[in-house]
């Protein structure tokens, strides 16, 4: 059973549910978000042991403790003053944290101490939040999305991918990291985002992604150093009250559902529309034509699996056909033509 229309509530007590069901323990699903709750007190009430998915966003919420719903899977948290959560440690079944966006005094603000109880998720939704650093202090062996955009977001740990190595989906958007070789470890990473950051090195950035790329199939580096000049303007699909489309919202509650779905839409940007795009690329300039040609042979070439650069299909043909961009780079000696085995030509980076 599910209870979703309790609106406009100061305190919320879970006895308040006897009204809607005569036996608590059968309630599976609760959502009581935009109801400015200051308080949620499981304890005061007959325990939800059943309990799996609870939403509380856009709240006022300042505590919570997870002790009385021992089988909470899914639990919804943006935007409300949670700084911790109380008995996550013990929270053996919980499987999608959405923690984004608390409202915190600085003095108080969201520390590193406050994540490392959460090791045992599958999908980690931290966006919004200021976290300078990313510190595991054990292995998060579960962790399959990690969602950590505009957080302030300096560095990862070195040793990131080795305590996180089985995530599918990374978003660091919108942060200033410089290095990607903490992500090194990971094993079958397929989405990787990292708009608007500090990249700004193409022959590292392509070394790392060439041992990363056995299952790659998204990467994006707009708004980068690496990029800049490349692509037109466009709008973030993030907008200020509401971080995933109302429609993904709603479909929260499906605990099966692909978290690399929730992901993608949050704080993200959309694809590119290719025939702009390549009208946008025939009035570049020629030296940000030879850049944006030298990085796409780079990072197309170090990850044989990548179907998506930049929110644009990849085109390996396109890539490396020999036009006049691709000659004068021969020129200039940028690539170097080379013949295989086989006696065709080739190409590599100099």
């Amino acid at each position: 059973m599910q209870i979703s229309n309790l609106h406009r509530l100061l305190v919320l007590e879970v006895c308040i549910l006897s009204e809607y069901t005569k036996d608590p323990l059968e309630i599976l699903l609760m959502k009581a978000g935009s109801n400015d709750l200051e308080s949620l007190d499981f304890a005061i009430s007959v325990p939800l042991s059943r309990l799996e998915i609870l939403d509380v966003s856009d709240n006022r919420l300042s505590f919570i403790d997870l002790a009385e719903v021992p089988h909470l899977k899914n639990l919804k948290l943006d935007r409300n003053s949670l700084a911790t959560i109380e008995s996550v440690r013990n929270s053996r079944h919980l499987e999608t944290l959405s923690w984004r966006e608390q409202s915190l005094i600085p003095a108080y603000g969201f520390s590193a101490q406050q994540y490392q109880h959460c090791h045992e998720v599958r999908n980690l939704y931290l966006s919004g939040n200021t976290i300078s650093t990313f510190t595991p202090l054990t292995a998060f062996l579960n962790l399959q999305s990690l969602e950590l955009a505009s957080a302030g977001l300096q560095t990862l740990s070195s040793d990131f991918g080795l305590r996180c190595p089985n995530l599918r989906v990374v978003n660091l958007n919108y942060n200033a990291i410089r290095d990607l070789r903490p992500l090194l470890g990971i094993m079958r990473l397929q989405r990787l985002s990292l708009i608007g950051n500090r990249v700004a090195r193409l022959r590292r950035t392509a070394a790392v992604i060439d041992r990363l790329g056995e299952e790659l199939l998204h990467i994006d580096l707009r708004n980068n150093p690496l990029t800049t000049g490349f692509y037109m303007p466009q709008e973030s699909s993030h907008t200020e009250r509401r971080l995933v489309p109302r429609v993904v919202s709603q479909k929260f509650v499906d605990d099966k559902r692909d978290a690399a779905g929730i992901a993608a839409k949050a704080y993200s940007l959309g694809p590119l529309d290719k025939e702009a795009d390549s009208a946008s690329r025939e009035r570049l300039d020629e030296d940000t034509k030879l850049r944006r040609r030298v990085y796409e042979m780079l990072i197309v070439n170090a990850c044989k699996t990548l179907e998506q650069l930049d929110g644009l299909d990849v085109d390996r043909e396109k890539v490396g056909r020999k036009d006049d961009v691709w000659e004068r780079l021969v020129e200039l000696g940028v690539l170097k033509e080379k013949r295989k085995s086989n006696g065709e030509t080739g190409v590599e980076s100099l």
